[in-house]
C-alpha cells in the first residue's frame, strides 16, 4: 500500500520520555552502556528532559550514539548438559536508552500507519495486542480451503 503522505519530522517531549522511563521493567539486564533500568527509573523524573533533548537531536541529525548500536552478547542455557556449548543460545543485551528511542520511533510510525490506514489484517505481527499467529491461522485456513475445493 502506498500513500502520498510522509513522516516529515519525529520529535518527543520530556513528558513522553518520563512516561517511557516510568514503565521500564527493572528486571531487564543492562546493555553495553551499563545503565540499569532500575537506576534509570529512579532518576527518570530528573533526566527525562535531557534524554528527550538527546533523542530530538538524534532525530534532527539522523545520528544515533554508537553505544546504542552495540550489544552485549551473552549465552543463555537451553537444556541438556551445561558443559556442552551447543546447549546455549546467544542473546543480545541492547542499550536501554536506545530501546526507549526505538519506542518513540515505533509509536510515530504506527500512529502514521493507523492515521493513513496503511495496515491491513495481513499485518498482524506488527500491531500491538495482535499476533503473527492470526496471520498463520488465516494462511492455514486458506490452504485447507484450497485443498477442500481444489482451487489450485
Amino acid at each position: 500500500m502506498t500513500t502520498p503522505h510522509i513522516i516529515d519530522k519525529v520529535t518527543t517531549s520530556p513528558a513522553e520520555v518520563k512516561h517511557l522511563i516510568s514503565i521500564l521493567d527493572i528486571s531487564k539486564a543492562n546493555g553495553p552502556e551499563l545503565l540499569s533500568a532500575k537506576h534509570l527509573k529512579s532518576t527518570g523524573a530528573a533526566i527525562g528532559g535531557t534524554i528527550s533533548k538527546i533523542f530530538n537531536l538524534s532525530f534532527e541529525t539522523g545520528k544515533v550514539p554508537q553505544v546504542w548500536k552495540e550489544a552485549n552478547v551473552t549465552p543463555v542455557f537451553n537444556k541438556g548438559q551445561r558443559h556442552t556449548v551447543s546447549n546455549y543460545r546467544p542473546i543480545s543485551l541492547l542499550s536501554i536508552v536506545g530501546k526507549l528511542q526505538e519506542k518513540v520511533v515505533f509509536k510515530r510510525s504506527y500512529d502514521f500507519c493507523q492515521k493513513h490506514t496503511l495496515l491491513t489484517w495481513r499485518n498482524s505481527g506488527f500491531k500491538p495486542k495482535d499476533s503473527a499467529m492470526n496471520q498463520l491461522l488465516t494462511v492455514t485456513h486458506q490452504i485447507y480451503n484450497a485443498l477442500k475445493y481444489r482451487t489450485f
